[in-house]
């Protein structure tokens, strides 16, 4: 396989977990139930805004490098794999907790899709898809991290929908034990 080929791979691969990711994001960008929930609503809108520009970020170095962004046999599969997660989730208690989640899934395959895109193009010396992943990385890292504080009074709120004793003071302190779980990983090397 040629550089060029190795790297439209890699970046076709990059557009078809996009893509996927998008469908779900645009079902809840407009889902009527984060409307309890606006931070969660925000952000979702946020991250949905960031995949569609990945996506077309993307679809323009693919054809630069003479690639091919039409739909594949495994964007379709994965599409097909995310309705059904979807189905599955719509019966759940915890709504908007459980696509919250998923959603901080979908960034985190997105997240490792850009290390290994940013990682190939660095090896393989090139400079412009490496500088487009490691931008994606940026932004996708920052969501995830904000995902992981907006998920927690979605989380406490739901749950005292079912479970009344639930305590909602506790948010706060959730909150700073997941950022200080994060920060307590920040210098420690490989």
């Amino acid at each position: 396989m040629t550089t060029k080929e190795t790297l439209v791979k890699y970046l076709t691969d990059m557009h078809a977990l996009e893509k996927h990711v998008a469908q779900p994001l645009k079902a809840q960008a407009a889902d009527a139930d984060f409307g309890e929930f606006p931070d969660a609503r925000q952000l979702v809108q946020r991250i949905d805004l960031r995949t569609q520009t990945a996506i077309t970020s993307l679809e323009i170095l693919i054809k630069e490098f003479g690639g091919d962004v039409r739909t594949d046999f495994k964007t379709v599969v994965t599409a097909a794999a995310g309705a059904v997660a979807a189905a599955v989730n719509e019966g759940r208690v915890h709504k908007i907790t459980k696509k919250l989640r998923d959603d901080y899934t979908a960034l985190s395959l997105v997240s490792i899709g850009y290390e290994l895109l940013h990682t190939t193009a660095n090896a393989l010396g090139n400079e412009q898809i490496a500088s487009q992943a490691l931008k994606h990385l940026h932004e996708v890292a920052g969501l995830i991290m904000e995902l992981s504080q907006v998920i927690v009074p979605v989380a406490v709120e739901e749950l005292c929908k079912t479970n009344p004793e639930a305590n909602v003071s506790t948010v706060t302190s959730t909150q700073v034990n997941i950022r200080e779980a994060w920060r307590s990983h920040e210098h420690q090397t490989v």
